[in-house]
């Protein structure tokens, strides 16, 4: 498989890994670009004190700062922890199946979870299964809500730092600022304003107006609930089952 295949294949997958690689990929070139804008102007003060090179300099902080962001950001799964008290989270999980399962059934979300995810919906994964390709969707559109959420975080937080720092050169080194530096800088927050608008408002995720990925998933949790349904002598014997184990 030559690179090219390879590339277009990472740009259209749905994987975990996909998305998880597009994602670190997008924080590089977004810390590249705000710190060569934002922190060069104030890196020569400390070279020519230190004598240490301009490229080391500078692909340390690139580096250090996508680190940065991939750990507060990426590195766990916020949309899946139910602990979670993010609206982005409640919108996530709103129509998972298992915590239909919990409701409606009267039972503990971790049974909901053991009956929904280990006897029914993994046995999916088998090629030969009817709901395979119920089963794939399920976890491609969940990879692609994951994947605008860290967009929407990860440039509203660019946004933050970028707005911040062009204040206060504003406000307290007025006289200090580069003027084609300072043109730069609201180019970046501009683009990064944009495209944060954009992306959030393809992306809905208030109840009434749920749009794009969001949509989407809670769509395909649909298709689940309305198996449930479909299925719910199934279910409430294997609950049955599960509180006759318990007893024993």
């Amino acid at each position: 498989m030559n690179l090219t295949a390879f590339l277009k294949g990472l740009l259209e997958a749905n994987t975990k890994t996909a998305i998880l690689i597009r994602t670190i990929f997008l924080i590089i070139i977004i810390s590249f670009f705000w710190v060569y804008i934002y922190i060069t102007p104030y890196l020569k003060p400390i070279q020519s004190d230190f004598k240490i090179n301009n490229d080391f300099l500078l692909d340390g902080l690139i580096g250090w700062f996508s680190l940065l962001i991939y750990t507060l950001i990426v590195s766990t799964d916020k949309l899946a922890d139910i602990n979670s008290k993010s609206k982005y989270a409640k919108a996530f999980q709103r129509y998972w199946p298992s915590r239909y399962i919990s409701e409606h059934f009267d039972i503990d979300i971790n049974s909901a979870n053991y009956i929904w995810f280990e006897k029914n919906f993994n046995t999916w994964e088998k090629s030969d299964s009817s709901r395979n390709s119920q089963y794939k969707r399920t976890f491609e559109r969940g990879y692609q809500c994951r994947l605008v959420y860290y967009l929407i975080i990860v440039l509203s937080l660019f946004i933050i730092f970028s707005a911040i720092q062009l204040i206060i050169e504003f406000i307290v080194m007025k006289q200090f600022l580069l003027i084609d530096n300072y043109l730069w800088k609201c180019i970046f927050l501009g683009i990064a304003l944009v495209s944060y608008l954009t992306v959030k408002g393809s992306n809905k995720i208030k109840e009434d107006k749920k749009s794009g990925v969001w949509k989407k998933y809670d769509e395909i949790n649909q298709l689940h609930i309305d198996w449930i349904e479909e299925n719910s002598e199934l279910i409430e014997n294997q609950i049955k089952k599960i509180k006759k184990d318990a007893t024993k």
